[in-house]
């Protein structure tokens, strides 16, 4: 029994014409890290979300504490440092929670953004503890941290360098 080695079973008449394959696609795509503006309105709306809760809570604050101290000048400026002091404790938990838990803030949601490590796992608690306490860090020397968004090739700010993170459009 001989068998005939000589005829390439591949030949241009024996192969598929390319046409008729189904186009190669790939699944995994390159990142698409989100933009300074979409991160700036997910701020806006987080703040916006922070704001209310925080000025209703002072409303009824503000009620019980004229009722309990409205002659004492000393305890005023102890309530108004009180509610600095609530106000980015408040701040921080929320940004704490809502990245540690989904690595998406409600405004984050809102613009179809998230947090992510930078190779590509779930931020978890530690990680969303160094970048609140990033916020804080940006913030200073005119907001510095923040704009640096607008240079970074990733579009990272200074909270996210600190990190580890990077936020990805969804």
């Amino acid at each position: 029994m001989t068998s005939d080695f000589s005829e390439n079973p591949l030949t241009e008449s024996s192969a598929a014409p390319a046409r008729d394959l189904p186009p190669v696609t790939s699944e995994i795509s390159a990142p698409v890290y989100a933009g300074f503006l979409r991160r700036f309105i997910a701020l806006a709306i987080d703040f916006t979300i922070i704001s209310i809760f925080f000025y209703s809570t002072c409303v009824a604050a503000i009620f019980s504490y004229r009722q309990a101290y409205s002659s004492d000048p000393s305890s005023t400026v102890f309530f108004i440092l009180f509610s600095i002091l609530f106000y980015h404790v408040m701040a921080f938990a929320y940004f704490v929670y809502f990245i540690a838990n989904g690595g998406q803030t409600p405004g984050k949601m809102a613009l179809g953004i998230k947090v992510i490590g930078q190779t590509g796992q779930d931020v978890g608690l530690v990680r969303s503890l160094f970048r609140a306490v990033g916020y804080f860090i940006s913030s200073t020397f005119f907001m510095a941290g923040f704009l640096w968004a607008l240079i970074d090739d990733r579009r990272q700010t200074w909270h996210d360098k600190l990190a580890g993170t990077v936020v990805l459009e969804i």
